[in-house]
């Protein structure tokens, strides 16, 4: 697995989502899906950290997506609910677009009426933003993995999510009858602008706490303050490099025998983080909107979420 792909993963976007979520509005959702229920097979990413740090397992959630013409190469985009809009890098839409031919501009800023599927669900794009990162183009002859985009909240917008943690697998689809059982128990949750936001206690102290798909490697990241509140008294915090799109921050992380109680579920954390230079995260502008903090799949490792966001209610079960 090459070291040098290009994520938002283990990565975090701590600003732009608790800002967005509490005063922004998300772009139009320009998505069209042409089923009722789709499939998507997890593979997880595996982030490199610096010496002697392990790398982090589950760094990044993707998923495997196919474009009308273009066989042969396995391609895949990361799936990140904390993004409201699907978006395409830029260096691997000028690979795409020179393969697709027609009147697909290989330095088009958008794209429009662009068809794909994502694992089995059949997708039409009235209009796709390709946004510049550190991305490099697609090697066509290389067997790296080649993330080409990344799949927003836009996919998840007026139906069902399961992200199954324990059998890797995501499916959206309009009747969550079909993801549920007779013991599932939902709870409300708030849903602006395209973001989750997930009524929490954190060791007992009530707080939303957002969900970011795309911020995979962490448990829980808080402000300072709580972070310090939360870690173990005798752990050694190590800190380290994690980008948020064409920004570099550094995380710092320590052991913690915190718990996070969601609906019915109530999850050990075993690591707390704080991100620095994510000034957002201090805690005047969490207490002003209620926010605690947020949280990436490693909270939810093991187990399943369910997310209707039409009804704006989520579920968790072991």
């Amino acid at each position: 697995m090459p070291t040098s792909i290009a994520l938002r993963s283990a990565t975090v976007s701590a600003i732009a989502v608790l800002l967005l979520a509490a005063c922004a509005s998300a772009p139009p959702n320009r998505l069209t899906i042409d089923a009722e229920r789709g499939e998507m097979p997890i593979t997880w990413v595996e982030i490199p950290r610096p010496a002697p740090l392990p790398p982090l397992a589950h760094g990044a959630i993707v998923v495997p997506v196919r474009f009308a013409g273009i066989e042969g190469k396995p391609l895949y985009m990361q799936f990140d609910v904390g993004t409201p809009a699907t978006v395409l890098y830029a260096a691997k839409w000028t690979s795409l677009a020179q393969r697709l031919g027609g009147a697909s501009a290989p330095d088009a800023e958008r794209v429009e009426n662009l068809r794909l599927m994502i694992g089995t669900l059949p997708v039409t794009a009235a209009e796709v933003q390709v946004r510049k990162n550190a991305a490099t183009p697609i090697d066509w002859a290389g067997d790296g993995l080649e993330i080409v985009g990344t799949v927003g909240s836009d996919i998840i917008d007026g139906r069902t999510v399961l992200l199954d943690f324990k059998a890797n697998t995501i499916v959206v689809t309009r009747d969550r009858n079909a993801v549920t059982s007779a013991t599932t128990v939902f709870t409300p949750f708030r849903y602006i602008q395209r973001k989750v936001l997930m009524p929490a206690k954190v060791n007992g102290e009530p707080g939303d706490l957002v969900y970011d798909s795309g911020s995979s490697a962490f448990a829980l990241i808080t402000s300072e303050e709580a972070w310090r509140k939360l870690a173990r008294a005798d752990a050694v915090p190590v800190q380290f490099p994690v980008r948020s799109w064409n920004n570099t921050l550094t995380a710092h992380t320590v052991a913690s025998d915190a718990r996070v109680a969601l609906g019915q579920a109530s999850i050990p954390v075993r690591e707390v983080s704080r991100i620095e230079g994510a000034s957002f995260l201090q805690d005047a502008g969490m207490r002003v909107f209620g926010i605690a903090g947020m949280i990436g799949n490693e909270l939810f490792i093991g187990r399943r979420l369910i997310l209707d966001t039409a009804r704006q209610e989520f579920a968790v079960e072991d």
